[in-house]
């Protein structure tokens, strides 16, 4: 058996064992060896044990492997057959292990085949398990049951989940709803990973993407009687590179106590070996750092924060990362530093004969950020301070932030794209403890944000500020983004507050520069959009009265349903979301005007995109409710219940 300790990295699959006469087999997660586990699909991120599972090396055969990659999907009422893939030899018997096959299907456990006729609609995940004598090995699968709908049914998403992708590997998939068609679909918060995108007529996302992360969306399928939102994910992995420096990726190291026995290994992302050493400043008196395995052990002899760098170095280059241990005192009557005899080359008494100098909690060593500080300080210049590439976090010391307060300097922080300024007083505010901590912390591109949102975060001692709502002067930097002129007409800057309020801010654009400043009032998620002013217009069938972003008005002619389909007054409904309307009384021909695009179509004609003609109604030209969705890029809600539709851009 191997233990697995989950440090804040990821594990991939180690050299295999070796045992006289027998065969390595695999690791497992179960001693009974049934549940076989695949680091290449699922490296380690948790504590965990593995078994190894061995076999006669006297010809018991080859334990299967699962080569089907997916099912296909079916339709509820119609046939359906499957058959499942291995390689492996000698008999092999096929067994769902996890979750359940679609209602109507089975699994024919010698032919692997899996049949039936389902009978009701969804998404449905489990797990397969092919064994034969010298092992076996499982798979999950997904298959998703679809059924025609009646007409005027509200969509219903079937999907539930999407499978993961590779970077650099084409990645399709295809959500599934149960509803009346046509039906439109649309990301509605977050975003999907990098190239690729979603076909909003039929569902498809597809692409290759560029990325690795979790990406977290909300996708929302609309028809004419309804809308219906579901949150999806898809993990894009990326392979281990190869002969490749190392990358050091442990975030966080554990803390100790004085007197008590210390352990932590540092994780590295390759497949070399790695030498480890310090730099910057010195690991806690007492601990040392084993520089071929990467172990940090030792009985912390002082209580402090002590910050640190390591490096990881192969024949191909070397990864530094800065890391901290906190190590508090032992009131239990621990050893709180005064053994002078333990000089192992990093602690012990920092007074003793051989001994390496060790930082005091009460006069620790100068952080680069502070000395950055002071240094500008001395020089009466502005502070200014520019995170470095791949950081989201900025530490800066109590006595630097007081004498900051009593120059009466502000703190700019920045990075490739954004600055916020700091001002005395919000730092007067904000230095309630030891140090001070700004996050500005890079959020995947969603819905109208140009170029990337920021999370803006501070903490005081590890607590993080969630009252301030004072003034806070925000730059981007925009000269990477191709802007037309009316996108920078409707610039403005958005603050998303941590109480999950949104105001829009306005905001002045720099053309020599580039540069777009605006002021949030406080702490969260900002960016920059160039989309319009929310609007939302209530309409009710067969009535007049009609809202306005809540304000009621009236119109001529009620919106109807016509042959199925609902259609709502155009001009009203045109005028609202900000297009223009023309009417050619001699041609009965309708222009509309849109972000300087013209749409023109006479009445009882299909324009691209129609599915039912606009009709003429005591003089009002009214068009289908869909269409007008689709034209003016509007979110469309139906209520089935009151008859009442909302249209909101």
């Amino acid at each position: 058996m191997m233990k697995f300790a989950d440090l804040g990295g990821t594990i991939t699959e180690p050299t295999a064992p070796t045992k006289d006469n027998a065969v390595f087999g695999g690791w497992y997660q179960d001693a009974e060896f049934n549940d076989a586990w695949n680091f290449a699909a699922d490296p380690v991120t948790r504590d965990m044990a593995l078994f190894a599972k061995w076999v006669d090396d006297a010809g018991t055969g080859t334990a299967p492997t699962i080569t089907t990659k997916s099912l296909a999907d079916g339709k509820v009422g119609q046939p359906y057959s499957e058959v499942l893939a291995t390689d492996g030899d000698k008999t092999i018997k096929w067994a769902v292990v996890e979750g359940q096959l679609p209602s109507g299907l089975s699994l024919d456990e010698d032919a692997g085949v899996i049949s039936g006729t389902p009978d009701q609609w969804g998404q449905f995940t489990f797990k397969l398990q092919a064994a034969n004598e010298a092992g076996s090995d499982t798979k999950t699968f997904n298959i998703v049951i679809t059924e025609e709908a009646p007409v005027d049914t509200a969509p219903e998403i079937i999907t539930k989940h999407l499978p993961s992708g590779k970077v650099g590997q084409e990645y399709t998939v295809t959500l599934a709803v149960y509803g009346s068609e046509p039906m439109t679909w649309k990301i509605k918060h977050g975003g999907l990973p990098t190239d690729l995108n979603l076909d909003e007529a039929t569902g498809l996302i597809s692409g290759t993407p560029q990325e690795a992360g979790h990406y977290e969306f909300t996708v929302a399928a609309t028809n004419d009687f309804g809308m219906d939102e579901s949150v999806l994910s898809i993990e894009i992995t990326e392979d281990q590179p190869v002969d490749k420096a190392p990358e050091i990726i442990t975030k966080n190291l554990p803390g100790g106590k004085v007197g008590q026995a210390y352990t932590a290994t540092l994780a590295v992302y390759d497949d070399k070996p790695v030498t480890w050493t310090v730099s910057d400043h010195y690991l806690p008196a007492g601990l040392n750092l084993e520089g071929g395995t990467g172990v940090i052990s030792g009985v912390p002899a002082e209580a402090g924060t002590y910050k640190f760098t390591v490096a990881a170095s192969n024949s191909e280059g070397m990864d530094t990362k800065e890391l901290t241990i906190v190590i508090t005192a032992n009131n239990n009557g621990g050893n709180n530093g005064n053994n002078g005899n333990n000089n192992n080359g990093n602690g012990g008494n920092s007074g003793g004969p051989g001994s390496t100098p060790t930082p005091s909690p009460e006069s620790p060593v100068a952080d680069p950020v502070d000395a950055a500080i002071q240094e500008q300080l001395k020089k009466g210049d502005s502070i200014e301070l520019t995170m470095p590439a791949g950081k989201e976090e900025l530490e800066i010391q109590s006595d630097t932030i007081d004498a900051m307060i009593k120059a009466g300097k502000p703190l700019t922080v920045t990075n490739d794209t954004i600055s916020v300024e700091l001002s005395p007083e919000l730092l007067k505010q904000l230095n309630t403890g030891k140090r001070m901590k700004v996050v500005i912390k890079p959020v995947d591109k969603g819905n109208g944000v140009i170029g990337r949102g920021y999370e803006l975060k501070i903490f005081a001692d590890g607590q993080e500020v969630t009252d301030y709502t004072g003034a806070i002067p925000v730059t981007f930097d925009l000269t990477k983004e191709k802007l037309s002129a009316k996108e920078i007409s409707r610039l403005g800057g958005v603050l998303l507050q941590l109480d999950g309020s949104k105001e829009r801010l306005g905001g002045n654009y720099d053309r020599e520069t580039g540069k777009f400043t605006f002021t949030a009032k406080g702490l969260g998620y900002i960016y920059i959009t160039s989309k319009p002013e929310p609007v939302k217009l209530e309409l009710t069938l067969g009535k007049t009265g009609y809202k306005l972003n809540g304000i009621e008005m009236g119109m001529d002619v009620p919106s109807m349903v016509v042959k199925g389909r609902t259609l709502v007054p155009l001009r009203f409904v045109a005028e609202s979301l900000g297009a223009n309307v023309g009417w050619d009384h001699v041609t009965k021909t309708v222009t509309i005007t849109l972000d300087d695009q013209t749409l023109s179509f006479a009445i009882g004609e299909l324009a691209p995109g129609m599915d039912v003609a606009a009709e003429l109604v005591d003089g009002r030209t009214l068009l289908p409710l869909r269409f007008i969705a689709e034209y003016f890029g509007a979110d469309v809600f139906y209520d089935s219940t009151t008859k009442s539709i909302s249209i909101m851009k």
